[in-house]
């Protein structure tokens, strides 16, 4: 019982407790970036580089039942056709970088598990942590205190053991040669001093002849107490003294608080397992959604990144072919089908010389009627 064996080297509940604490730091939530792209910083440093708009509007007069331009009409209708597949490509890439910019504005990694109020799973692990760290001090003073009792009651046994077997045997032999001796003088009558001092005076007169118990009288007074001191003594030597009875007593108490101290102790280490995993899991699967959420915004970035360069040189298309409608719409090249007066001349040139007859009335000699806006009419 006065055994100290207290000691639990083994059990995860003692040698992970060094470690609970930076376990429990260990573990972080990734930064989750903006919820919409148009609050990352890759649009707040640049408002213009988050603009996805493309601004080629098809004019309406390029409806062919909305104005029709005479002899024009094929070189009219070329160049708004170049400016609807314009404004279709800037359309179909818009509507592509605005799906990407969509799904990473619908990509929610919701709420961090690290945050500290109390239905956090970090608040929870961090509570069971505290709770393990206390149960583990009460287990470790459990331990002092059965080893303090123990260890003092093992060496009162030993210190005991070594009186008794040193002593005990001779002081029960004394004890019973003690007890021999006075029983061997039972029925002598009491000691009487007046008469031994009177029988002392008279035996130096002459010869002894006193009866030889007399010699013995004295142990009727001396025997009851000395036997009484002598097995007092002999009781002080056994090894179970009520001083180590008192000792194995508290001893067996202290390790039996030792022992429902480390029973508190492992079923704190259990729930702060429970409650880590808890967290770390929690932690992974939002960390995992944050990381969905950053490469969404690469992909996004990538496609405004891609989307501009296309932008800018379908916008210089549509431009050049907006400037050409608009001179066809306001009447600026009127007859001249978008050629220049050189051209013009050029045209006229050959067309004298292939179809004179068409221009030139042979029989007059002269100039035939024709409009100058049916020069580019080929048929």
């Amino acid at each position: 019982a006065l055994e100290s064996d207290t000691r639990r080297d083994a059990p995860p509940a003692i040698t992970a407790f060094n470690n609970s604490k930076s376990l429990l730091a260990g573990i972080g939530c990734s930064e989750s970036p903006p919820m919409l792209f148009q609050d990352t910083p890759a649009c707040k440093a640049d408002g213009s580089f988050c603009d996805k708009s493309c601004k080629m509007p098809v004019p309406r007069n390029c409806d062919p039942d909305t104005k029709n331009f005479g002899t024009c009409e094929p070189t009219v209708r070329a160049l708004c056709d170049g400016i609807g597949s314009t404004h279709e490509s800037c359309a179909k890439e818009r509507e592509h970088t605005a799906a990407k910019e969509e799904l990473y504005d619908q990509l929610d990694p919701g709420i961090p598990p690290c945050r500290t109020d109390a239905e956090s799973t970090f608040a929870k692990a961090s509570y069971a942590q505290g709770k393990y760290a206390e149960a583990h001090v009460n287990w470790v003073n459990a331990v002092n205190d059965a080893t303090e009792v123990c260890t003092i009651g093992h060496a009162l046994w030993v210190h005991n053991l070594g009186l008794y077997e040193q002593h005990y045997e001779k002081m029960v032999q004394t004890v019973d040669d003690l007890k021999t001796l006075c029983n061997n003088a039972t029925g002598v009558e009491e000691f009487d001093i007046n008469a031994a001092v009177a029988e002392a005076s008279q035996s130096y007169m002459e010869p002894s002849h006193v009866d030889s118990r007399r010699r013995l009288v004295w142990w009727q007074q001396l025997c009851e107490p000395s036997i009484a001191a002598m097995e007092a003594l002999l009781k002080s030597l056994e090894i179970a003294s009520p001083q180590l009875m008192c000792f194995a007593d508290t001893c067996l108490q202290k390790k039996e608080g030792e022992k429902l101290a480390f029973d508190a102790l492992y079923k704190a280490y259990n729930k702060f397992q429970i409650a880590l995993t808890a967290y770390k899991t929690d932690t992974e699967e939002y960390n995992a959604r944050v990381k969905n959420k950053q490469t969404a915004l690469t992909v996004v970035i990538q496609a405004y990144e891609t989307f501009h360069p296309v932008q800018e040189k379908w916008s210089q298309k549509y431009d050049k072919d907006m400037a050409a409608f608009e001179r066809f719409d306001d009447g600026a090249d009127n007859g001249h089908c978008g050629l220049t007066d050189c051209q013009v001349q050029a045209v006229c040139s050959t067309q004298l010389k292939s179809k004179f007859e068409t221009f030139v009335a042979t029989d007059s000699c002269t100039a035939a009627p024709y409009s100058v806006d049916k020069i580019c009419d080929v048929a």
